[in-house]
């Protein structure tokens, strides 16, 4: 067994590191009263952007379904699918070709909370990390040049859980480093089923230095604590 100092653990908990820590969920199947507290938290803000997404979602395949049958748009309509094509850094705005819509429609779609929870859960420690209490950062997301950083880290700081959600759902459906994760959704929504957690996982292969073990300790997770329970608002389109 690989022994992790006192020193150690306290500075992975203060930068939200839980992640490159040895799993610390893999035997354990009950959820405590102070963790659900967390997972019912982080399952309404979860929930609370998917909504968002959806509706967005809903307009952009209704728009497509017009478009195959008249190829036309208003201005209104273009103005609306280029800002959302911004939004989600989507690599093309030409709608005359079918592919710029099978894009943007794999980028404008749902994250299961389940691996939201899974994520956060194994990230921030069911939010007891000093990067979570302090800077709302769940999911162990850096910033760049021009957002806000958390004290001298790399790490993101958000004003609030939502604020942290979102942007982590936003990285996720517009990052190029998680094309798998949007492709598997995709392959699922076309053959009419609900995206699924587990099989999105496998494509997290960026999302941490530990690749394949990160992966695994996430299904785990998932799987340990029945998390796809939570799973329930994932649209039908």
């Amino acid at each position: 067994m690989i022994r992790i100092n006192k020193l150690t653990k306290f500075f992975l908990a203060y930068l939200g590191l839980t992640a490159f820590s040895i799993p610390a969920f893999a035997h354990q199947h009950s959820i405590s009263g102070e963790h659900q507290q967390f997972v019912n938290s982080m399952l309404s803000s979860a929930n609370n952007a998917n909504a968002a997404i959806l509706k967005d979602r809903v307009k952009l395949l209704a728009l497509d379904a017009q478009y195959q049958k008249s190829h036309a748009l208003s201005s209104s309509e273009t103005k609306w699918l280029k800002n959302l094509a911004a939004e989600y850094k989507a690599p093309s705005t030409n709608f005359n070709n079918h592919a710029t819509w099978v894009e943007l429609e794999k980028r404008v779609d749902v994250i299961p909370p389940s691996l939201a929870l899974g994520q956060s859960i194994q990230e921030s420690g069911w939010g007891s990390s000093y990067l979570a209490r302090d800077a709302h950062n769940y999911f162990g997301q850096e910033c760049g040049s021009s957002r806000s950083c958390y004290g001298h880290t790399h790490y993101r700081y958000f004003g609030s859980e939502t604020a942290a959600v979102q942007a982590y759902m936003h990285n996720l459906n517009s990052n190029n480093a998680y094309r798998s994760v949007r492709d598997t959704r995709y392959a699922e929504r076309t053959q009419h089923q609900k995206p699924n957690s587990l099989a999105m996982a496998n494509g997290l292969t960026h999302y941490s230095i530990l690749k394949g073990r990160y992966i695994s300790t996430i299904k785990s997770v998932i799987k340990n604590y029945n998390l796809q329970k939570y799973d329930t608002n994932l649209g039908n389109a």
